[in-house]
Formats: structure tokens, C-alpha cells, sequence
């Protein structure tokens, strides 16, 4: 997570110390700190790593990964040899969220992984200029999306598995 909440001090170079809170009655102590690993909400993988089946818990156990260089895609031929990740002036443009929705625009000049730090839940549908694809499951748990090259619109939408039981699996509008 990009930040930690603690009720004791932590000291880690990892995390940036934010403050000091004291709450409830009896004037407890609370920390607050910032995660300097976290990674963005939505961003172009830079390196994939194909780990089919693996939940986030086994790639911990594997070890040792590197989640800032490497992103783990949960798929066997997910990975081209001809991948060297995004270019450094290609980014994911975020036109558009909501609760369950994620709408973005990307210009790019050869097919990427679009990662988006989201639970990777049942519901979760994706398009690419209106065509529904497939989202993978990344680093064990979040939500990637190859993306052709071009010029592309991308929408992420959840709908509860509930709403898909009752037939309500219709596309959000943006108000």
C-alpha cells in the first residue's frame, strides 16, 4: 500500500514518517507513514515476467522478485522476447474514474502491459475501443491489459458478480 497507519513506531528505509496522530479518549499514539516502494495506480509494465497460477503470497515465497522492475503475469506466453517496456514519454492518461471505473487514453508505439494496481475481482470487464479483452492477472493480484500499439481508448468497469447473477451487466454511464 502507498501508506501505512501503525500504532507503533516503524523504522524501515522504505517508509517516509508523515506524523503523529493521538486518538480516542485515552490519547493513543497513532503513525502515519508513506510507502517510498509503492508503486502508481495505472502504468505501462516495464519488464513481464510470465508466472502462470501464482498468486501474490507464492511469488513472495519464490522470491526473490523485484516489483519495480519486473511485472508478473499470470500467463504462459503472456511474454514476447521483443518487449523492452515502455518509452520513457509513454504514459497511461487517465481521462476518466469513478468507484468501478477506469477510463484511459494511450498513444504508444509498440503493444504494452497496462497494469493497474486494483484488485483483480470477479467483475472486472475491459474494452479497447469498444472490443472487450481480456484482463490478466498481474504481480498476483492486480489487473494488466495488453494494449495494441496506436492510438487507443481503454475503459476498466466493474460490475458485482451479484449484478451479473440478476443480468444487470451493463455498462456505467459517466455522469
Amino acid at each position: 500500500g502507498k501508506y501505512i497507519i501503525s500504532g507503533v513506531r516503524l523504522q524501515s528505509d522504505d517508509l517516509r514518517f508523515l506524523g503523529e496522530e493521538k486518538v480516542s479518549r485515552f490519547q493513543i499514539p497513532i503513525y502515519l507513514y508513506g510507502n517510498q516502494k509503492a508503486l502508481p495506480r495505472f502504468y505501462f509494465a516495464p519488464k513481464i515476467v510470465p508466472k502462470p497460477g501464482k498468486l501474490l503470497i507464492d511469488l513472495i515465497k519464490e522470491g526473490p522478485t523485484d516489483f519495480q522492475e519486473n511485472v508478473y503475469l499470470d500467463c504462459g506466453e503472456c511474454a514476447s522476447s521483443a518487449y523492452y517496456g515502455p518509452k520513457k514519454d509513454e504514459k497511461p492518461r487517465l481521462i476518466s474514474s469513478a468507484n468501478g471505473l477506469f477510463e484511459f487514453v494511450v498513444d504508444i508505439s509498440a503493444p504494452r502491459w497496462l497494469i493497474v494496481s486494483e484488485s483483480s475481482l470477479p467483475g472486472w470487464r475491459a474494452e479497447i475501443d469498444g472490443i472487450e479483452k481480456a484482463i490478466t492477472r498481474a504481480n498476483g493480484m492486480y489487473m494488466g491489459l495488453e494494449v495494441p500499439a496506436g492510438k487507443h481508448k481503454v475503459k476498466l468497469v466493474f460490475t458485482p458478480p451479484l449484478n451479473v447473477l440478476r443480468g444487470l451487466t451493463v455498462w456505467p454511464t459517466r455522469r
